[in-house]
């Protein structure tokens, strides 16, 4: 009970502390967007907050955060027993790092793809080979204190003149990371990370780089307050997503833009050793952009509020992940009410040669079935990957208006050798909605995307090197065939790449 006291101490000082980071970046805030803009943003939420869902939502968040400080109280009565008289824990010794290291991190792809384009499904082929370089040094002065700091270059053969954004693919050498860690803040669990730096939680599904992508989409120049513990970590940030204007800019540039501002925490809870290998992790994430770029030329204030969870290695072999996101707040003039939910459960066949795991999985993010209803119902990627993991490396499955019902059957040949075989079958959210380059505002073309077959093969030939084959089919449903205006070829893709990465000590 004096453990979980204590807990509760530590957290309810992390707490404080956040609120007054979080004060700073207010007031940083207030200086770069003007006190004008402000002021009405502050009057719209004052409107807002007399409307039940927005009072709703607010709930949601409180009791998100406070479930998050309980499971996180708990894991900390577990481990952090040295908190005045709790305990007079001695701290464990660990290895001395290297002060500082180099690294490389490269990789090269062949892609060749029938009837796909970058936004669309269409008639006609394209291959393209792309490349990517990363080249930095990591720096430890001492045991709290670590440097980042990495170069990126990339570039693609074969793009095509139009309909693919050469800013997915290239990319001038430029800053990939560049940050200082803090560890052991104010002599308790908390660490500080400022500067240029990667977000990736979870399975990257609502945060994460999308590092697929030959240049990422997601690299933030942010604030990151981190507190961890034997079965998890709360991470709080603030920061906006780096973005270069390749109008304007070429060659290297220490002018960058940003796409987005961005908030919100996110936190994991493994259950305590000895219980089923259970975790969770609730998050809340928001998204701002004054472009005006959204419906009635007005700005964007997106929030995302969820939950995953997943297990291991259950009742001899299962295993399963959920992961649900509430989205809400304004697109432009338009309310968001969108819903994004994933699940899949697996058992693995460990005792059968090859150890065979078969699973199911259904995905579904909701679409907009009335564009003119004052209400944008699709679903819009928070932060994380754009959409159906390798279907979406095509650039045909993306999580907006999408429905997939999943097979998957992976098999372990060999060592650091694996198998997989995939099938979905696509299907729309919503019929009146849209998907990709196609829409039927009547629905009367139903919702039957179309299924696709995957292979997927990946070797680990060595400790820093390994090569993969990834291959697919995709068979247009009737909603495909009837929106194309008759155009109703089979599409298929593969890509073969090879990656390799290494680091170096110095000293």
């Amino acid at each position: 009970m004096i453990a979980f006291g204590c807990a509760i101490y530590r957290q309810t000082l992390f707490v404080v502390f956040v609120l007054s980071i979080f004060r700073i970046c207010f007031l940083a805030v207030t200086t770069l967007y003007s006190y004008r803009i402000l002021s009405n943003m502050w009057q719209k939420l004052k409107r807002r907050a007399r409307e039940k869902v927005k009072r709703n939502n607010l709930k949601k968040i409180l009791l998100l955060v406070a479930i998050t400080l309980v499971m996180t109280s708990v894991a900390q009565a577990h481990v952090f027993m040295d908190c005045g008289v709790c305990s007079n824990r001695k701290e464990e010794k660990t290895k001395k790092p290297d002060k500082l290291k180099f690294g490389i991190d490269a990789r090269i792809r062949y892609s060749y793809m029938d009837n796909i384009a970058w936004s669309s499904y269409r008639d006609g082929g394209e291959d393209l080979w792309d490349n990517r370089i990363r080249v930095g040094f990591d720096y430890r002065p001492t045991e709290n204190v670590h440097f980042q700091l990495w170069g990126q270059y990339a570039d693609t053969w074969g793009m095509p003149d139009s309909g693919w954004p050469s800013f997915r693919f290239e990319e001038d050498p430029d800053i990939y990371l560049a940050n200082v860690e803090i560890e052991n803040l104010f002599g308790g669990p908390f660490t500080l990370k400022l500067g240029r730096q990667r977000l990736d939680y979870g399975d990257f599904r609502v945060i994460g780089l999308c590092d697929w992508a030959n240049v990422g989409p997601y690299l933030w120049d942010a604030a990151v307050i981190s507190t961890r513990f034997k079965n998890g970590f709360i991470d709080l940030f603030y920061g906006r997503n780096y973005t270069k204007d390749y109008d304007t800019v070429s060659g290297f540039t220490l002018n960058h833009g940003h796409s987005f501002d961005g908030a919100g925490f996110y936190s994991h809870y493994q259950l305590p050793e000895g219980q089923p290998y259970i975790a969770f992790e609730p998050f809340f994430l928001a998204k701002w952009d004054s472009a005006d770029n959204y419906t009635g030329n007005e700005d964007l204030k997106d929030y995302y509020l969820g939950m995953r969870s997943y297990g291991r290695d259950l009742l001899g072999g299962f295993n399963y992940d959920l992961t649900y996101v509430e989205e809400f707040g304004d697109y432009g003039s338009e309310d968001i009410e969108a819903f994004h939910f994933y699940a899949i459960l697996g058992y693995q066949f460990a005792s059968l040669p090859w150890s065979p795991r078969l699973s199911a999985a259904y995905t579904v993010s909701s679409g907009d079935d009335d564009p003119n209803d004052n209400t944008h119902g699709r679903y819009e990627t928070a932060y994380g990957v754009w959409g159906a993991w390798y279907g979406n490396e095509y650039n045909l499955f993306w999580f907006k208006n999408f429905k997939d019902r999943q097979l998957n059957l992976e098999l372990f040949p060999a060592d650091k050798l694996t198998v997989e075989l995939r099938y979905h079958n696509y299907k729309l959210e919503e019929e009146k909605g849209s998907w990709r380059n196609f829409r039927d505002a009547s629905g009367s073309l139903g919702d039957d995307i179309g299924d696709a077959v995957e292979f997927e093969f990946r070797y680990k030939f060595a400790n820093n090197q390994d090569v993969g084959v990834l291959t697919g089919i995709f068979w247009p449903g009737d909603y495909v065939k009837d929106a194309s205006a008759g155009f109703s070829d089979k599409a298929s893709w593969v890509g073969i790449d090879w990656h390799i990465n290494f680091e170096s000590k110095i000293f």
